[in-house]
């Protein structure tokens, strides 16, 4: 529960809250990892930048008008992560 004073800041502005305090099960998970093995459940990937754009997918990710995952591609040859 949060505290009164933060209550009623949130009343004042029209704030509602709600959470969520139950966990997955691990059943709920292996059913979750076979519907995507099956290809029934699927990320929307909305780009993939090269390692040396990283600047550029923060920038779109702080400005949250993705409409999907932004990925950083790793194996750019640009970027050896071995050395």
């Amino acid at each position: 529960m949060l505290p009164t004073h933060i209550n009623m800041v949130m009343k004042q502005y029209g704030v509602s809250a709600k959470f969520n305090t139950k966990f997955p099960t691990y059943e709920n998970l292996q059913e979750i990892a076979q519907l995507i093995a099956d290809g029934e459940v699927r990320a929307k990937i909305d780009h993939v930048y090269p390692i040396r754009e990283v600047q550029s997918a923060h920038r779109q990710s702080e400005s949250r008008h993705g409409q999907g995952r932004i990925l950083l591609d790793l194996n750019s040859k640009e970027w050896d992560w071995q050395s």
